[in-house]
């Protein structure tokens, strides 16, 4: 059985360097979704101040008190499509990070603990396995997961 000592050696030989690396990498990420966010902004503030200013030439006001605001209500369904834009991108660079820090720390750590066990870092325990164990006494809403670690320890099965 490892120790305490060896998963210290294992981290300092081993994970600090992909670790170390990897913090940049993130560090670089979230600068990547706070411009994209300023980026967004000041796309909408553009938007916004030109279909003003179209208003404005179109009603003589920059606001039309009749409701006929149609370059502001464009500008706004737009800036509002905007968001899941910006989500979707923003949500692609935190998938990326994330299956590249689960391939190179928690894979490795996985099979530092045991030679003979395996890690798929998007699938998981079947629903049947999960109600089977009877952990939880009360049904599911639902279900789903992620990190399933899996295989033989000496003569057991196991999976989590």
């Amino acid at each position: 059985m490892k120790t305490i000592e060896d998963f210290r050696s294992f981290y300092s030989a081993e994970l600090l360097p992909d670790i170390t690396q990897l913090d940049s990498e993130r560090k670089l990420a979230v600068r990547k979704v706070i411009r994209n966010f300023f980026i967004y902004l000041l796309a909408v503030a553009v938007l916004i101040a030109i279909s003003i200013v179209i208003n404005f030439q179109v009603y003589d006001e920059w606001f039309d008190s009749r409701g006929e605001n149609i370059p502001v209500v464009i500008a706004l369904i737009i800036s509002f499509a905007g968001i899941f834009i910006l989500g979707s991108i923003n949500s692609k660079i935190k998938r990326k990070f994330k299956a590249e820090f689960k391939q190179k720390v928690i894979g490795r750590i996985v099979k530092f603990i045991h030679d003979d066990l395996r890690y798929e870092p998007t699938q998981f325990i079947s629903y049947n396995d999960f109600d089977r164990s009877d952990i939880f006494r009360q049904q599911a809403d639902r279900y789903n997961g992620d990190d399933l670690v899996y295989g033989k320890v000496d003569k057991t099965d196991i999976s989590f």
